[in-house]
């Protein structure tokens, strides 16, 4: 048999936590057909009965959109590194060869029609809830700018990073209103969800250091400092609202948290 690449897609009931099928999904064609290919997925986001995954080949990330009542692929782009999926559309940094993507672009779920690109130098973007992102070197702004673009339609917003901060390393949405971005473990920022206003920033002058953001959930932040341990933030003000909960979870829906140690039942 000629080499040929696929990946397998699992479904669980998310009540009984059981299986419910799978799927073993040939890669579209445009992804390399090689026995010494070691893919690397995980899925980005579900839009009606589409899942968009993420593919990686060494260096190299790709996107598939795959049917899921049908259990084969839609489309697929090798070279599109997706970033978020969000109102019907994958935005990814798209490179045909160079290290530096070429250009942002939304492409449609369910057929992969490009809606919106902006060419890019050296482009980075991270996904700040849903609806916006974070970009920085898009070749329309001055070097180094970060812009926040809403995902649906790509207009930018008038946007504007703390001093001192680039692209953070990831973003955490509070599932209400607030977007916390943090750069490793000595920045962090929020900002308003729909608008992309700044709302707080840390450290600021006041001489307060910014904990290692962990998650946030419902108007709180929850992090960790070096000195102090575990500490929850008002999510809209970045002031202490807990200063000893006992721990700094990753994950929460308001009944349990998972903490770097175990998975606890929500108080308060």
């Amino acid at each position: 048999m000629p080499a040929h690449s696929a990946i397998e897609v699992v479904a669980a009931d998310a009540d009984s936590v059981r299986l419910t099928w799978r799927h073993v999904v040939e890669l579209p064609k445009e992804f390399a057909d090689s026995a010494e290919s070691s893919f690397k997925t995980a899925v980005m986001g579900v839009d009606g009965t589409t899942a968009v995954v993420s593919v990686k080949d060494g260096d190299q990330v790709g996107v598939v959109a795959i049917d899921l009542a049908a259990g084969k692929a839609v489309w697929g782009d090798p070279h599109l590194k997706p970033v978020e999926v969000a109102a019907g559309r994958v935005i990814g940094l798209r490179s045909t060869g160079s290290w530096s993507p070429e250009s942002l672009q939304a492409r449609a779920v369910r057929d992969g029609s490009t809606a919106w690109s902006k060419a890019t130098e050296s482009g980075t973007a991270v996904a700040a809830g849903p609806g916006l992102l974070l970009v920085q070197g898009l070749k329309a702004k001055p070097f180094g700018n970060v812009t926040a673009v809403v995902p649906a339609s790509g207009k930018e917003l008038g946007f504007k990073v703390p001093s001192g901060h680039g692209v953070p390393a990831q973003c955490r949405f509070d599932q209400q209103s607030v977007v916390v971005c943090a750069s490793g473990d000595s920045e962090a920022f929020a900002m308003d969800s729909h608008t992309g206003k700044m709302l707080w920033a840390l450290p600021d002058s006041s001489g307060r250091v910014a904990p290692q953001v962990t998650g946030a959930w419902h108007g709180m932040v929850y992090g960790q400092t070096e000195q102090n341990g575990p500490v929850v933030l008002d999510a809209r003000t970045g002031k202490d609202k807990v200063t000893s909960p006992g721990a700094a979870p990753y994950w929460t829906d308001g009944r349990y948290a998972v903490t770097d140690k175990a998975i606890v039942p929500v108080q308060g």
